[in-house]
């Protein structure tokens, strides 16, 4: 009978110890739950010691009923009462141990500040109509996307952003590290995806210098992929603010100097006829390296041109 008391003062001692330890660790913040809701579980230990409770009064009432001590040891066979303490509590350790891994118990995290070595680097991509043009195959766009997609496999530690313009332009994606997040935003371009007509090479660059993150003046630099064809006549004056801001811009030219009619296509794809201007002609969309050229001559970047099995993007 003895060793069945001194089990259960050994466990009393270790569940006090356990809960003081889980309780030091938590409100210091070294311990975390990842599924704290489920803590409230632990009521149900409450809800086991009354039924204990309950089975004890229960029995002691049968006790006095039959009075004989002899008879109510032939009829109720109590067996070693420090062991029925002992499992009792054991029931209890092992059911709080088990509702508070159910919790997700996390420890050891600790924020550490990563000096990152890369750069930050906003791609630029003309989605105007002209880019549906097919002097490059498959097209201007798709050209764009190819030349993007195959950079993004041979980097690392860079933070990349997506910048997309036709008569407007907007920030598509964030400078991120998720280069797979960035292949997600690339699946959805087409010439469809800003409402406002034209290339603004301008407002282009404008919205790509806002998207860089810190105001350092170094490792920043534009990749400009497009035709070239500039409706706002201000793209230098934008590279020069490019430059003040220490941002040096890449261009890559898609396209060809002979140039190529623009396809109208349908909702599924399929070509129904050719773009035209306000007399009824078909349009001609050429690429203007000169002007592409200038625009990176200014911020100190380089010109390139996209060509079949030969990535401009190679080069940079």
């Amino acid at each position: 009978m003895i060793w069945g008391y001194i089990i259960s003062g050994i466990l009393i001692f270790l569940f006090a110890l356990s809960i003081s330890g889980i309780s030091l660790l938590y409100f210091s913040g070294v311990l975390k739950f990842s599924r704290a809701n489920l803590l409230y579980l632990l009521f149900l230990i409450i809800i086991v010691l009354l039924l204990f409770y309950i089975q004890k009064i229960k029995k002691k009432k049968i006790e006095e009923k039959i009075g004989n001590e002899k008879l109510k040891e032939k009829l109720l066979k109590v067996p070693d009462k420090g062991f029925v303490l002992s499992s009792k509590i054991s029931l209890v350790f092992g059911l709080f141990f088990f509702i508070l891994s159910l919790a997700g118990p996390q420890m050891g995290i600790k924020e550490e500040k990563i000096l990152r070595k890369g750069v930050d680097i906003v791609f630029c991509i003309d989605t105007s109509k002209s880019m549906d043009a097919e002097d490059v195959l498959p097209s201007r766009l798709k050209r764009a996307v190819l030349e993007f997609t195959d950079f993004l496999r041979k980097v690392e530690n860079h933070r990349i952003g997506l910048v997309v313009f036709a008569g407007d332009a907007f920030i598509q994606c964030p400078l991120t590290l998720d280069y797979d997040a960035l292949k997600i935003f690339l699946e959805i371009l087409d010439t469809t995806l800003i409402p406002f007509p034209g290339t603004n090479i301008s407002r282009a660059i404008d919205v790509s210098i806002k998207a860089f993150i810190d105001k350092e003046r170094k490792g920043k630099f534009i990749i400009l992929l497009t035709d070239g064809e500039d409706h706002s006549g201000k793209a230098l004056e934008a590279a020069k603010r490019a430059k003040e801001e220490g941002i040096v811009i890449y261009t890559i030219g898609i396209g060809t100097e002979k140039g190529s009619i623009i396809p109208v296509k349908n909702e599924r794809g399929e070509v129904i006829d050719f773009k035209k201007d306000k007399e009824g002609k078909v349009v001609t969309s050429k690429l203007d390296e000169e002007l592409l050229k200038k625009i990176a001559l200014e911020t100190g970047g380089k010109y390139h041109y996209s060509e079949s099995g030969n990535l401009a993007l190679d080069k940079i």
